[in-house]
């Protein structure tokens, strides 16, 4: 499954192994200054890795790193899908 290039949805939304780029975040203020401390700032592109722990998990390589969101966290990232040829995780 594959997402349009203008569509915004929740990262969660995110089909494995597609790559999106953050827009926004939808949370409180606390969860928003911890995703900001982990590096989910609008611009940053993330690759949605395939396979996880658990249901609703994912797992995600952004600027080099590998990490894993449960599915509340993940849905409060909005992304939009990047093109192919502009992606850039690092």
């Amino acid at each position: 499954m594959s997402m349009e290039a203008s569509a915004v949805v929740t990262l969660l939304d995110v089909p494995a192994g597609e790559r999106a780029r953050v827009t926004g975040l939808d949370a409180d203020i606390a969860m928003r200054s911890r995703l900001y401390a982990l590096g989910f700032t609008p611009g940053v592109e993330v690759e949605i890795c395939p396979g996880c722990c658990s249901e609703g998990a994912r797992r995600v390589i952004m600027r080099g790193s590998a990490l894993v969101l449960g599915e509340s966290t993940a849905k409060s990232i909005m992304c939009e899908c990047c093109c192919p040829e502009s992606v850039n995780v690092m």
